[in-house]
C-alpha cells in the first residue's frame, strides 16, 4: 500500500514520505492534484450515483447552444434570455463559464484552461461540477482512504491531504452575483439536499 501511495505523490511527495509519520505530514509544497469522480464512486457509489442524476453532473452540457427544435432546447433558452445570455452561443470556451462548469479548472488534473488535441480526453473527464469540485483535489486523500480502508482515522488527517468539507463559501464562489443565475439570496443548507447527490452515513466511522 506505500508503494501505491508514492505511485500518487510522485517525486516530490517522496520526498515528504522519507519521514516516520507518512503521507498524513506531506508538507504544503505537494500540491494535490484532481483525479475525476470515477475515483470516488468505489467508495461512494449511492453518492456517485445520485450525482450523475443532478444537475451540476450536466452543467457543462449547459454552455452549449440551446436546441431551438426540442421543448428542453426552448426552456432552456428562455432561461438564458432571463440572465441576458445568448441562447444560440457556445459557452463551451469563455473561461467566466468554465470555471464553474467544470471541476479543476486550469489546476492541477483538472479542466485544462487550454484544451488541445492531447488534452482534449482531459478535459470530457472533467467536464461539470464533480465531487471534487466541492471536496478538494483527491490525489493525496484517495491513496490515504485505500490504506486505511478498515480502519479509523481522524478528519483533520483528510484535511490536511486537500479533503474540502463543504460549507457555503465554498459554494459561493460560484453561485454569486457574477453569476447571471444567482438568487437573491443562497440557501445553502436547502440546496445542499436538493442539487448535489444523497448524503448517507459514511462507509467507515471516523474520529473527529
Amino acid at each position: 500500500m506505500r508503494t501505491r501511495i508514492l505511485l500518487a505523490l510522485g517525486f516530490s511527495g517522496l520526498l515528504c514520505l522519507l519521514g516516520p509519520l507518512g503521507a498524513t505530514t506531506c508538507p504544503a509544497f505537494v500540491k494535490p492534484e484532481y483525479k475525476g469522480a470515477e475515483s470516488c464512486k468505489k467508495c461512494h457509489l449511492l453518492q456517485y450515483e445520485t450525482w450523475r442524476k443532478s444537475r451540476m453532473a450536466s452543467s457543462f452540457e449547459a454552455l452549449k447552444p440551446c436546441d431551438l427544435e426540442t421543448e428542453e432546447g426552448k426552456r432552456l433558452a428562455g432561461r438564458r434570455k432571463e440572465g441576458h445570455l445568448d441562447p444560440e452561443k457556445d459557452y463551451r470556451k469563455d473561461p467566466k463559464c468554465l470555471k464553474c462548469h467544470t471541476t479543476g479548472y486550469g489546476e492541477p488534473g483538472g479542466y485544462p484552461a487550454e484544451v488541445t488535441e492531447e488534452s482534449r480526453g482531459l478535459a470530457a473527464k472533467r467536464e461539470g461540477v464533480q465531487c471534487e469540485a466541492c471536496h478538494g483535489p483527491g490525489s493525496l486523500y484517495i491513496p490515504f482512504f485505500a490504506e486505511k480502508e478498515n480502519e479509523k482515522y481522524k478528519r483533520s488527517e483528510v484535511q490536511k491531504l486537500g479533503l474540502f468539507l463543504p460549507n457555503k463559501d465554498t459554494c459561493i464562489r460560484c453561485h454569486n452575483r457574477e453569476s447571471p443565475f444567482a438568487p437573491e439570496e443562497f440557501d445553502f443548507v436547502e440546496l445542499k439536499k436538493k442539487g448535489t447527490h444523497e448524503h448517507v452515513r459514511l462507509r467507515y466511522d471516523h474520529d473527529d
